[in-house]
């Protein structure tokens, strides 16, 4: 079975600039005192997901699994709609970032820019 996908890419802009609200607070340096707080990044892909998830009659069943507390991953699950379309599985990958100092950058890396077609954060 062929997916048919097309990204809206406003769509997509606009969860990245939400996910972008965080970034500083998801930096990897414990060294630093800088312990990422991942979850963060996960509650703002639920908050998006929300109408489709089943709990509102949607067709996604999302789980979130911690091993390290705030470190949460998310498990989505799209169930097939016949036998020969199985349950599609979801798994994102780490959201923690390496630390930045904004001074050493052109732009903040903690902001979302869109310049023609490139985004930088």
């Amino acid at each position: 079975m062929a997916l048919d996908l097309t990204l809206n890419e406003d769509a997509y802009i606009t969860l990245l600039r939400k996910i972008m609200t965080v970034s500083e607070r998801v930096q990897n340096a414990p060294g630093l005192g800088l312990i990422p707080q991942e979850d963060l990044v996960s509650d703002i892909v639920l908050e998006e997901l929300k109408p489709y998830l089943k709990q509102q009659g949607g067709p996604i069943e999302a789980q979130r699994i911690a091993f390290k507390e705030g470190r949460g991953h998310l498990i989505l699950k799209y169930a097939g709609t016949s036998k020969a379309d199985e349950t599609i599985n979801l798994v994102g990958s780490h959201m923690d970032v390496v630390p930045a100092n904004p001074e050493g950058w052109e732009r903040d890396p903690f902001t979302l820019s869109v310049e023609g077609d490139k985004l930088y954060g």
